[in-house]
């Protein structure tokens, strides 16, 4: 058990209660015609035993996709299939088989029972009585006019995809979420002394306590964690080693969030803003957000076949990076390695005799030293040691000064046998698929920028560009690009396949081709709720969205499937298509209903829950929740309006109809 799974539960809160509800409200139905209790149990879960099935497994199958998520996502995300279709296989055995059993029971007649059930006998007048005129009335007007109907619903969905499209409702991979921890990273030239990155640190800590003065003081914050040689979890930046003097981590840990005025996103920028520039840093990031990893936002990497070349194509694609409003904590990706000289044998030395590695054992021998003789005293081992004095050691102008020995046994200037050259060492050399890689990455203010435009624009217009002016360059978008491409493109698969196995299912339970398609039809329109859900709260769309779109297909179907199942049965007893259509409308609206309530109350401690832990997953119950209400009027009103228009569009199956207004 972890959150996931504990989300998943909370999902199937209103989802299990759907089959519960559709078999015992039919009981109900047997019992107002005047059956028994127990006859009304066994009747009542044979009719519905059929389209209750159906449902589970489209419910079923509508998750199953979620199984094969790939990536860091798939690993969190693949708990809640599993918890869901568990809880769904057992609910059908439930409903149709402990369930009509519990109904099945002689109805007490205490006083008690009699009072505790006068809210539901006033709710069932009310809801039979509004059912049987308003909703008949405002139904008979939908299927009359069904083509309007249709338009209109098709205008809906125009309206939500026209917000979606023209960024009224932003679209982002993963929601960004506030964090309660919010870290700086800074990176300084490898092998800068421990008391200049303490400096840094301490620039740190300042800036981020003005913030806290600003915003409520010691009250807003639990403690600040500084370290030197360490670079905190979640950060990007230059590659480099993992540890060193060189580098930097502050943290800033805040109460939780219903306790402060200021949010980790906000916090991080201001301490941003607080912090004077440092030309010393080749590298400084800020994080007050959780994302789902594997990179930064954005991440450029390239290779090409000229070192010096790739390192001008970094700085250049870097500085243009920084043009775009919104992009910040930019790295270019180049590490400065500690300083180091290179010595390269001359022809000269070759002359002598001196080869490259007698020349390094003598340069070795005299600053790291030659081991002459070693005692055994007691215990211990005693090493002595021949070399320079440490103050030879220590300057530069004792390599210009030094002579080394020739196999002749003569001594001749270092200088005369080799070329220094000043030079700094790599610290850390990448590599993709054998080549030599450089990555620049940065970092997105979402207020003030959309990831996406940057990223579209950075693959149609930077990068073709820096391509035609440096023959050779490759690069690839990694990071958040990568694993956003990779779910997607599986998002669109599963999405699919879970249309095509929702459809077979449809198709053997309608024995029917085209009732399946009345259906299925209505899914698109569902997922109006679940944009209007978005804006109504004020939530980005994301991939978590999607996910939840996702298993809202089953939730639709489910309700979708009984209403046809009953259309079919008013048709088969001999009732027009229009009027079996208006009867099966008035029928099902209580059960719809009910499905469509419990779902939303199940969901609503998700929606409203405040924790940063459980954050991220709101964006799939919105979808889920506000997706099941609005599509409630599309079943009602949409389904049997395209179940008509199948009819009309049917050859040689045309009927002219007329209903009496009773």
């Amino acid at each position: 058990l972890n959150m996931v799974s504990l989300f998943a539960f909370i999902i199937t809160l209103g989802i299990v209660v759907d089959d519960a509800v559709i078999v015992g409200e039919a009981i109900y139905e047997k019992r107002e015609q005047g059956l028994s209790n127990i006859k009304a149990a066994i009747y009542g879960a044979q009719e519905m035993l059929l389209p209750v099935t159906f449902a589970v497994l489209t419910n079923i199958v509508a998750f199953m996709p979620m199984l094969f998520i790939p990536g860091a996502m798939g690993d969190i995300f693949r708990q809640i299939p599993a918890v869901v279709i568990s809880v769904l296989a057992v609910s059908l055995i439930e409903s149709v088989f402990i369930l009509p059993n519990h109904l099945s029971h002689t109805k007490s007649n205490t006083p008690l029972w009699n009072t505790l059930n006068k809210p539901q006998k006033f709710f069932g007048r009310w809801l039979d009585h509004f059912s049987h005129h308003n909703f008949k009335s405002f139904i008979r007007f939908c299927l009359h006019n069904r083509y309007i109907t249709l338009a209109v619903c098709i205008s809906l969905m125009i309206l939500s995809m026209g917000a979606l499209r023209s960024g009224l409702i932003k679209f982002s991979f993963f929601p960004k979420i506030d964090r309660d921890t919010i870290q700086a990273n800074a990176t300084l030239p490898y092998g800068t002394p421990i008391e200049e990155s303490r400096k840094q640190m301490q620039a740190l800590i300042e800036s981020a306590q003005r913030v806290i003065d600003s915003h409520g003081g010691d009250q807003i914050v639990r403690g600040i964690y500084s370290a030197v040689g360490e670079r905190g979890s979640g950060g990007h930046g230059s590659g480099g080693s993992a540890s060193g003097s060189h580098l930097v981590n502050v943290r800033v840990s805040l109460v939780s969030s219903d306790q402060r005025d200021i949010g980790g996103i906000e916090f991080s920028q201001k301490w941003r803003a607080e912090t004077a520039k440092n030309p010393k840093l080749e590298s400084l990031t800020f994080s007050g957000q959780t994302g789902l990893g594997g990179g930064a936002p954005i991440q450029v990497e390239i290779s090409h076949s000229n070192q010096t070349i790739l390192k001008q194509i970094a700085k250049k694609i870097a500085q243009q990076i920084s043009d775009y409003t919104g992009v910040i904590d930019i790295d270019d990706g180049i590490e400065l390695g500690k300083k180091q000289l290179n010595l390269k044998i001359k022809p000269e030395a070759l002359e002598l005799g001196i080869s490259t590695t007698q020349l390094s054992h003598q340069i070795r021998g005299a600053f790291f030293g030659i081991e002459t003789i070693r005692q055994q005293r007691g215990e211990n081992e005693l090493k002595v040691m021949v070399r320079l004095s440490e103050t030879e050691r220590s300057e530069l102008a004792t390599l210009d000064q030094m002579r080394v020995k020739t196999p002749q046994g003569e001594f001749v200037p270092l200088s005369y046998v080799t070329h220094i050259e000043e030079n700094r060492a790599y610290t850390e050399i990448q590599r993709t698929q054998g080549r030599r890689v450089l990555q620049i990455t940065a970092n997105v203010d979402p207020d003030q920028a959309q990831l996406s435009d940057i990223i579209q624009d950075i693959k149609q217009r930077l990068m073709p560009d820096i391509q035609r002016q440096y023959p050779g360059l490759i690069y690839t978008l990694e990071g958040e690009e990568t694993a956003r491409q990779e779910s997607l493109a599986f998002m669109k698969f599963g999405f699919l396949i879970a249309l095509l196995g929702i459809y077979v299912l449809l198709a053997i339970a309608f024995n029917s081709y085209a009732q399946p398609l009345a259906v299925m039809l209505s899914i698109p329109f569902g997922i109006i709720g679940a944009i209007g859900g978005h804006l109504l709260l004020g939530y980005d769309i994301s991939i978590i969205s999607l996910i939840g779109i996702i298993g809202l297909i089953g939730i639709v179907i489910n309700d979708a499937l009984v209403l046809i199942v009953t259309l079919n049965q008013y048709r088969a007893s001999g009732c027009q298509p229009l009027e079996a259509a208006i009867k099966a409308s008035i029928r099902r609206l209580r059960p719809i209903v009910l499905t469509t309530v419990t779902t939303f109350i199940g969901l609503m401690p998700m929606l409203f829950e405040t924790s940063v832990q459980a954050r991220f997953l709101i964006p799939m119950a919105v979808s889920i929740s506000f997706g099941i209400v609005f599509s409630t009027l599309i079943i009602l009103a949409l389904v049997p309006s395209i179940y008509l228009i199948l009819q009309d569009l049917t050859p040689n199956k045309k009927q002219q109809e007329s209903i009496t207004s009773d």
